[in-house]
C-alpha cells in the first residue's frame, strides 16, 4: 500500500464521507453513509452509498424529481453527487482542474447521475455541453472539502470502523442543526 494506493476500503469511506459532508452542508437531512460490499445496481458498480437513513439502494438512476429542482438545488444536488471523487482527488492531488470537467468512471453510479444532472443544467442555460456546469459544480465541491479536510478523513476513519455513519453523528461536528 502507498499514499498514492491506500486501503481501498478506507478509500470508499473516504469517498461517501465526501458525499455525506456535502450534502449535510446542502441542507439534507435523515441521511446515513453506509459500506457495502461491491454490488452492480442497474449495470452501474456500487460500493457503498448516502441515502435517507435505513435505506438501502434499489436503483441508482437519476430520480423523477430532479428535473422539478430549481437551478441552485440542482447543483447542490450535483455537488453532492461529485463530492466523491472529489473527496478521493484531493487525497491524491489531482482536485485542481482549472476549468476543465473531472473525468469520471463511467462504471460508477455516480457519473450517470452528475451526467444527468449537469445535462439539465447545460439544457436549462442553453449550452450544448454539460462541462460548464461540472466544472463549476466540482470545484465547489472542491473548495467546500478542502476546507474540512481534517474532519472529512476523522469521518472516514470512523464510518470505515463502524460500517455507517448517521447525519446526527456529523451535524454537530460541522456546526449544523439537525
Amino acid at each position: 500500500m502507498s499514499a498514492l494506493a491506500p486501503d481501498p476500503r478506507w478509500r470508499r469511506a473516504l469517498h461517501e464521507a465526501s458525499h455525506l459532508v456535502i450534502r449535510l452542508l446542502a441542507g439534507e437531512r435523515g441521511l446515513a453513509a453506509r459500506l457495502i460490499e461491491p454490488a452492480v445496481i442497474d449495470g452501474h458498480i456500487v460500493r457503498g452509498f448516502v441515502m435517507p437513513a435505513g435505506a438501502t439502494p434499489t436503483t441508482v438512476t437519476a430520480p423523477d424529481w430532479l428535473e422539478l429542482l430549481p437551478d441552485a438545488r440542482l447543483e447542490e444536488w450535483l455537488g453532492g453527487v461529485l463530492a466523491g471523487a472529489a473527496g478521493e482527488a484531493i487525497l491524491v492531488g489531482l482536485q485542481d482542474l482549472g476549468e476543465c470537467a473531472p473525468a469520471l468512471d463511467p462504471r460508477t453510479a455516480d457519473a450517470g447521475l452528475a451526467m444527468a444532472a449537469a445535462g439539465l443544467l447545460a439544457r436549462r442555460a442553453g449550452e450544448v455541453s454539460p462541462e460548464r456546469a461540472l466544472a463549476r459544480t466540482w470545484r465547489r465541491a472542491v473548495d467546500q472539502l478542502e476546507r474540512l479536510w481534517p474532519l472529512v478523513l476523522a469521518l472516514a476513519d470512523e464510518l470505515l470502523a463502524r460500517g455507517e455513519l448517521s447525519d446526527t453523528d456529523v451535524l454537530p461536528r460541522l456546526g449544523l442543526a439537525a
